[in-house]
């Protein structure tokens, strides 16, 4: 394939100066095909092998930080370490793999203004003090947490929104989305009339979210694709679509033999090669996403190929299966149908199915009357649109538990093994 010669400069820098690709003799910085496909686990297996020699006697120490996830500073969900201006970051683990990587201050500052740049793109009235960020707050974090769902806490953090008249939020869409159904009886006691756009990351969101979260707030909604390993890969402009950001990444789409897709409108596995990063530099690194690149014509000033990101990860394909079927998307529709069919169904509170084994499903759900009867529904629905018969385990949740797994981890669906 054709590169450009950013790409080529990345790739010949990793060549030279990163032992995973220097010791590699396949790898030809002007063939991006050359380069090996890797995911997290690669890397975790041989993490000095990934990081630059460049960082001379901080690479030890990099190592052993990156190698070791129980040390960390301060309270933030995502920026656990700073040393020598690097700052380590680590994933939420929701794909089962808790993952550590790093960035140089300078290297964060490049993508913070690319960052930027796009947003001012969509809002010139947005600054730095306007925008209030519920992710990415640093070492010690400064915002309050917006995983307790707590209702005086929630209207608190919303209070603190409305007392610095910030004009653009920055947040999952799960988070806000809960905040909406905390907040739903409460709207009254807010007044955020100089909000006027949420910046979603994160997490893939529907429509239907969408306009729910937008009519609330009155907000217009912005899509920003990325991932703590890189930062933003894409965002999406006024018109609403997704445009890639081809200075600070370049992204493939692979099909299952790991052939490259040219074709638009065919699905793919997400592949990304960081521009950017040299500490711990990202290279045809699988981010677990499917997509599709989509032939749009678009009026905005964004220049990016246009991409759409599909519902479901990698990790919500439920095993076992001849065909693909993602988990979240099919207990989301099983869930809907249940609480339309099922009076008690409206109950849930809480609820998470993963796939311990080929062969069974562990339901984790809130206590409430007919909880069983909601419970076996859900079982029977899931049979039927699998045609196999798994395995069920029911845990019921007490209230103390639902609390604690709600402030660790944002996710209420997820299929897994």
């Amino acid at each position: 394939m054709k590169i450009n010669e950013r790409l080529r400069s990345q790739l010949e820098y990793v060549r030279q100066s990163v032992p995973f690709y220097r010791d590699n003799r396949v790898c030809d910085s002007s063939s991006l095909d050359s380069f090996p496909l890797i995911n997290k686990k690669n890397i975790l297996s041989e993490y000095s092998n990934f990081i630059s020699e460049d960082l001379g006697i901080r690479k030890n120490k990099l190592v052993k930080l990156l190698e070791n996830p129980t040390v960390r500073q301060g309270d933030s969900f995502n920026e656990v370490y700073e040393f020598d201006n690097i700052i380590i970051e680590q994933t939420t683990g929701t794909s089962g793999i808790p993952f550590r990587c790093a960035k140089t201050k300078s290297e964060r500052s490049a993508i913070s203004l690319e960052m930027w740049k796009t947003r001012r793109k969509i809002d010139k009235q947005l600054t730095i003090q306007n925008l209030f960020s519920f992710n990415h707050t640093g070492i010690n974090r400064e915002n309050p947490n917006p995983n307790d769902f707590n209702l005086d806490h929630v209207i608190n953090l919303y209070k603190k929104v409305e007392f610095s008249k910030s004009r653009w939020l920055h947040a999952s869409p799960n988070t806000i989305e809960k905040h909406v159904d905390i907040l739903k009886n409460h709207r009254d006691k807010l007044s955020l009339s100089d909000l006027h756009y949420i910046e979603f990351t994160g997490n893939h969101y529907s429509d239907e979210t969408k306009k729910k979260i937008e009519n609330f707030f009155n907000v217009k909604i912005v899509n920003q694709y990325g991932c703590i390993e890189t930062w933003a890969m894409a965002m999406s402009c006024n018109k609403g679509h997704l445009h890639v950001n081809e200075t600070l990444v370049h992204i493939e789409l692979l099909d299952d033999n790991d052939k490259i897709i040219n074709q638009l409108d065919q699905p793919g596995r997400v592949f990304v090669t960081s521009l950017i990063n040299k500490a711990f530099p990202i290279i045809r690194y699988q981010t677990g996403d499917f997509a599709k690149f989509v032939d749009t014509e678009c009026s905005c000033n964004q220049k990016g190929p246009v991409i759409q990101i599909l519902e479901g990860r990698e990790i919500n394909l439920i095993k076992g299966l001849s065909n693909k079927v993602f988990g979240n998307v099919l207990f989301h529709k099983i869930l809907q149908r249940t609480i339309f069919e099922i009076p008690a169904g409206k109950n849930i509170k809480y609820i998470q199915i993963t796939q311990p084994t080929l062969n069974s499903f562990l339901i984790e759900i809130n206590e409430f009357k007919d909880v069983n009867k909601v419970v076996q529904e859900i079982i029977n629905l899931t049979k039927e649109r699998l045609n196999k018969d798994f395995l069920f385990e029911i845990k019921i949740l007490s209230e103390n538990m639902i609390y604690k797994r709600r402030t660790e981890k944002g996710h209420l669906f997820l299929c897994k093994c």
